[in-house]
């Protein structure tokens, strides 16, 4: 929408268009309370996300921050972390996905990404290099990164039970 209204600006300032017709264009809320629209989050709350101590962090922080989808950071092994030293960096190789699904066990399909242009090596950013520093060299190469208690991939109703206790955790309110 954003890009639409920025378009049609652009064409009515061209004098392309005579008016801006997305202009009007809203997304609906799902909140139920009065006057609530979508927006960015303020610095303040981005802060608190980053560094807000809650089991479910650094799974978080690779989502957020490396952009990554469910289906690529639950499969992530420590073997996929790598460390550069003539950048002083960390990266993480995204080369497989997770089948998650909610009637069986989640099925890893290494090698398989979404399509060919998804595998990648991405950089890891603060704050979560200095999780990854901190806990590297704690587990073994093979090892999950994100596992269950009984170091087991998680499933699917599992990563959304933690989900949830994550942002009740954190008092936050979102769209579902």
């Amino acid at each position: 929408i954003t890009v639409l209204k920025l378009v049609f600006k652009k064409a009515k300032k061209e004098l392309l268009l005579p008016a801006n017709y997305a202009e009007d264009i809203s997304v609906k809320s799902k909140s139920t309370k009065e006057g609530t629209k979508h927006r960015s989050l303020t610095q303040e709350e981005i802060n608190r996300v980053l560094n807000f101590n809650h089991p479910m962090r650094p799974y978080c922080l690779f989502l957020m921050l490396c952009g990554l989808m469910p289906e690529e950071a639950v499969p992530l092994k420590w073997k996929d972390i790598s460390y550069l030293k003539d950048s002083d960096t960390y990266i993480v190789s995204v080369n497989k996905t997770a089948e998650l699904s909610v009637s069986g066990p989640t099925k890893v399909r290494p090698g398989k990404t979404k399509n060919e242009f998804r595998k990648r090596e991405i950089p890891i950013p603060f704050p979560l290099d200095s999780w990854i520093k901190s806990e590297l060299p704690k587990h073994k190469k093979n090892e999950l990164i994100f596992k269950n208690r009984e170091g087991c991939i998680f499933t699917k109703s599992a990563l959304r039970h933690r989900w949830s206790a994550y942002v009740s955790d954190m008092d936050v309110f979102y769209f579902k």
